[in-house]
């Protein structure tokens, strides 16, 4: 994929002109590893940002990067569950 990043755009079923999915699965992307400390992170598309940063406080995590603008594609937040684990919730521009 484009970009400063050597990453690589993973689909295991197919999306329509907007890059939604046509049904259910999982895409999603690799990239190099970074440094020896970089760990793999999940991310979990959701409806708002905000309102899942707020839940995932609500219920005991931590948002550890405030939501952030990844132009053309939407919003990203980091966080960590309860016990710490590292994800990340994407919000999709609407197109």
């Amino acid at each position: 994929m484009p970009g400063r990043v050597e990453y690589w755009g993973i689909q295991t079923v197919p999306v329509d002109e907007q890059g939604m999915l046509l049904r259910n699965g999982v895409n999603g992307g690799m990239m190099k590893r970074q440094n020896p400390e970089h760990k793999p992170v999940n991310y979990i598309a959701v409806e708002s940002v905000d309102h899942y940063s707020k839940k995932i406080e609500e219920l005991g995590g931590r948002i550890v990067v405030p939501k952030m603008e990844v132009p053309g594609v939407g919003w990203w937040a980091m966080a960590l569950d309860p016990d710490g684990n590292q994800f990340a919730i994407i919000e999709e521009m609407q197109k």
